[in-house]
């Protein structure tokens, strides 16, 4: 099997790798520590969440529309609705 990743992307597409490996972490330390921060740092965190994470996906359309790398985008839909999730879950039940 060939590698569909030239030398020149490579170092990019590793780092949008770990991009979408920290969305999931931080979407799990914000479900995780919720009940432990203020009012204002939920919020605060909430809001920088999304913005990460609609940065994220302007990132990845970008890249995926140069170099073709489609299976990049299922993560991070999985990651926006584990958000969206996880967001409403501690809004009307936390």
């Amino acid at each position: 099997m060939y590698n569909t990743v030239s030398r020149a992307n490579r170092p990019l597409h590793k780092f949008v790798l770990y991009l979408i490996l920290a969305n999931f972490f931080l979407i799990g330390l914000y479900h995780w520590h919720y009940h432990h921060i203020s009012q204002v740092g939920q919020l605060t965190a909430g809001c920088l969440l999304v913005s990460y994470n609609l940065m994220l996906v302007k990132l990845i359309s970008q890249h995926t529309h140069q170099a073709k790398h489609t299976y990049l985008i299922y993560p991070v839909v999985i990651a926006v609705i584990m958000l969206c999730m996880s967001v409403l879950y501690l809004f009307f039940v936390g």
